[in-house]
């Protein structure tokens, strides 16, 4: 987590939602989670390219954005794994709640960025009940430039979105396996201390 590096491909990824995306599924199940990604590259790209918006102002659209449709609660969850467990419920929350945060600063400033390449959708379908991936080529018009990006997204029991994107797969690299082992490493390194990881997490919102 905060080995920046080891998360450049997948930060890039995201970037995805801000693109236009080509499909043709004929399930009705599977056509939704595709409505879904399509809604979120629609509203992102209103955002990003208004003239009458500020810079600060399009964050706080994109944060809005990001909150409704990713679960980073679960992600959250995911990358802590064991340790999870052994924390009261007050803990949880307040590690979800700065573990958000991180997301949020580490993502949502870049979206605006992105000048843009083509994301065309090559595959839907539902890997368990209400558990879909999405796969999709990210490219820029050359083969060699391009990438293929697999959205996990699980159906949303209620609320405005109708599914929350739980995982990001990058050319074989999984954002919430990459996390789990990155603060994994860091609860290592401080002999399972929590409060030195809740630190962390607050000096890098911080610095956002």
């Amino acid at each position: 987590m905060f080995k920046v590096k080891s998360l450049k491909k997948i930060i890039s990824i995201f970037f995805a939602f801000g693109l236009i995306l080509n499909a043709s599924i004929s399930s009705a199940t599977e056509k939704e989670a595709i409505d879904f990604v399509n809604d979120l590259a629609a509203r992102a790209i209103e955002i990003t390219k208004s003239s009458t918006l500020s810079d600060h102002a399009k964050e706080e659209k994109l944060t809005n954005i990001f909150l409704k449709a990713v679960d980073t609660r679960f992600i959250a969850k995911f990358a802590l794994a064991k340790y999870w467990r052994t924390i009261t419920p007050v803990q949880q929350d307040t590690y979800a709640n700065l573990y958000s945060q991180y997301l949020v600063g580490m993502y949502v400033p870049n979206f605006r960025k992105y000048t843009g390449n083509v994301v065309t959708v090559t595959n839907a379908k539902e890997v368990r009940e209400n558990d879909y991936i999405v796969q999709t080529v990210l490219g820029s018009g050359t083969n060699e430039q391009n990438i293929q990006i697999s959205y996990m997204m699980k159906k949303a029991p209620n609320g405005i979105e109708k599914f929350k994107i739980y995982d990001i797969i990058a050319e074989g690299v999984s954002l919430i396996t990459t996390q789990r082992d990155e603060i994994g490493s860091i609860m290592t390194d401080n002999n399972g201390n929590f409060d030195n990881l809740l630190e962390l997490l607050k000096q890098k919102t911080a610095q956002k």
